[in-house]
């Protein structure tokens, strides 16, 4: 279908996203975390310590104007600690959500 390109711009806080395949859509950024410990405080899993990856944290979209637009990066929420964070990226068409074209990765600091 095309190549999707999401580059994450340290200095802005924002990704800047390419799919020439497609003149206009909508971007969607999710933030995910890993390395996320909760202690279990009741219920059957009580006492246990639980791990989690790829946890959803925020979620931000933009439109895509002539193949191009730049998303806002989605902060991590100040409550939640995080030993490593990626991104998942995708293109969609109008107000459907399914994904034309989709990308991610750990992001490396």
């Amino acid at each position: 279908m095309g190549e999707l390109v999401a580059v994450v711009n340290p200095d802005t806080d924002s990704v800047q996203v390419r799919f020439a395949a497609m003149e206009d859509g909508s971007v969607h950024v999710a933030r995910l975390g890993g390395g996320i410990v909760s202690e279990v405080r009741a219920g059957e899993n009580r006492g246990r310590r639980l791990e989690h990856e790829f946890v959803l944290l925020a979620t931000a979209t933009a439109p895509l104007r002539e193949g191009a637009a730049v998303v806002r990066l989605p902060a991590i929420p100040d409550d939640i600690t995080v030993s490593r964070d990626a991104l998942a990226v995708w293109i969609s068409r109008g107000d459907d959500p399914r994904p034309v074209q989709a990308t991610g990765g750990w992001l490396v600091e």
